[in-house]
């Protein structure tokens, strides 16, 4: 227990109610809607709007900048502190058993979109600078900042830090207790294989990128019987007029990390491998997966694993192939620690690319972030972790990506703790009520002693 609890408890159903309206946003991209002012379109435009409102009745000045990014502050003088969230949530689907764009409570347990990532979190620090300023604890500015694209193309933060100073210190409460101080570097990329016309077979994964494949349909236009007895780990195998339609299922993660789940796309070359495809494009890719990609999530076989004493393994996913007439392209993931550079992994790609008969294209990157457990930073949000929760606050790496990659001094500060299985990005994405509370309560402790300390 800190002196906050009290305030924190004080604030607990107006807080509710506040996260409860901008759950009710479905804050996802939108290019249909975007216009001068609204570049992510109308409804992260909205939670903006919904955002200054929160923050204007609770003492603060707020400032949008142009649709990209908003800020709640205390003053717009520098040097300030800054708390790093987003406003933009990703889509949901139909296996949701609750409202995803309201704030469910089932006992003690808070349900929808964005009450983990991030909106609960931003919220429990914008109502942790409350209780600060309303207690006069402040003698550096500090400022929450809300960004509309952190699920997209992070042009937000760009636009943002164009207006706009570093932070002294920052953290952003996007991720996990206790501190991480290392997310992995990011690649990923699209293989691209000569287009052909062949009428052999189309792969069709049902999920999308960022995410390991659980679902793949192929089909093959070839009589059932000379299929069938290849597809030894199908889910389900159809016979059709032209052909065969296979299905293979695995389990849903998140790309970054792999070992979470089942990649289907593995038990279908695994089955396949020495099935006679007659097209050489389609030879190829099944020898890419056989050979190198396989039920290789470390990238052994490419060439590229490497392990750092602080920040774990590099990992390697295939996320989606897309075969058919139009495109014949494999997307991969790859994150990576420190002891490999993006030029070591690129001839690894390269070299792969000749051997295999693809061209690739980088199509998205983020830098590794990595912060010195000495620094000034992570022994004052060390201390606020520990006045809470009266145990050692230990430092982790991790494989997603936050704002504090776009921070000079900047490190990933709560709000799930022990690894709780908040489901993310996925359907009833949930946080337990005193997880969040207590966020607060720390955020209260991390913001005082930034602002008072360094």
């Amino acid at each position: 227990m800190s002196k906050f609890e009290k305030y924190v408890m004080k604030y607990k159903d107006e807080f509710l109610k506040d996260l409860d309206k901008l759950i009710r946003i479905p804050s996802i991209r939108d290019e249909t809607s975007k216009r001068e002012g609204a570049p992510f379109g109308e409804k992260i435009h909205d939670s903006f709007l919904v955002f200054a409102d929160i923050a204007s009745k609770c003492g603060l000045q707020t400032h949008d900048f142009e649709g990209y990014a908003i800020h709640a502050f205390t003053s717009e003088e520098t040097p300030y502190i800054g708390v790093l969230g987003h406003l933009d949530v990703v889509g949901v689907d139909d296996k949701w058993n609750y409202d995803p764009f309201a704030l469910t409570q089932v006992k003690q347990l808070l349900y929808g979109r964005g009450v983990n990532d991030d909106k609960g979190p931003l919220l429990a620090a914008l109502y942790a600078l409350r209780i600060l300023r309303e207690q006069g604890l402040l003698k550096k500015p500090v400022r929450i900042i809300a960004g509309g694209a952190e699920e997209t193309t992070w042009e937000c933060m760009d636009y943002y830090f164009s207006k706009n100073k570093q932070p002294q210190w920052a953290f952003s409460p996007d991720g996990n207790f206790p501190i991480v101080n290392g997310e992995k570097g990011i690649l990923q990329y699209a293989f691209n294989f000569s287009l052909s016309n062949q009428k052999e077979i189309e792969i069709q994964c049902v999920n999308e990128l960022n995410y390991v494949c659980d679902e793949v349909k192929i089909k093959i236009y070839k009589d059932y019987k000379d299929v069938m007895k290849y597809a030894k780990h199908a889910f389900k195998i159809n016979e059709k007029d032209d052909g065969t339609e296979i299905i293979y299922i695995g389990k849903k993660a998140l790309s970054r990390n792999p070992h979470k789940g089942k990649n289907a796309l593995f038990a279908f070359f695994s089955d396949f491998e020495k099935y006679p495809f007659q097209n050489d494009e389609t030879k190829r890719l099944v020898k890419l997966f056989t050979q190198v990609l396989n039920e290789d999530i470390y990238g052994k076989k490419l060439g590229i694993f490497t392990e750092d004493e602080n920040m774990g393994v590099t990992t390697i996913c295939p996320m989606v192939i897309a075969w058919n007439a139009m495109e014949q392209v494999v997307y991969l993931d790859i994150r990576f620690v420190r002891g490999i550079e993006k030029m070591d992994i690129e001839k690894k790609i390269q070299a792969l690319g000749e051997q295999f008969g693809f061209s690739y294209a980088l199509i998205k990157e983020k830098r590794l972030l990595y912060v010195d457990a000495n620094s000034p930073l992570i022994s004052s949000l060390q201390y606020a972790y520990k006045e809470v929760m009266k145990e050692e606050a230990s430092l982790i790496s991790k494989g997603g990506a936050s704002y504090a990659r776009v921070l000079d001094h900047g490190v990933v500060f709560g709000a799930t703790f022990n690894d709780y299985d908040t489901r993310v990005h996925m359907a009833n994405e949930c946080m337990p009520l005193a997880d969040l509370l207590k966020a607060m309560e720390i955020f209260c402790v991390a913001i005082y002693r930034l602002s008072n300390d360094l």
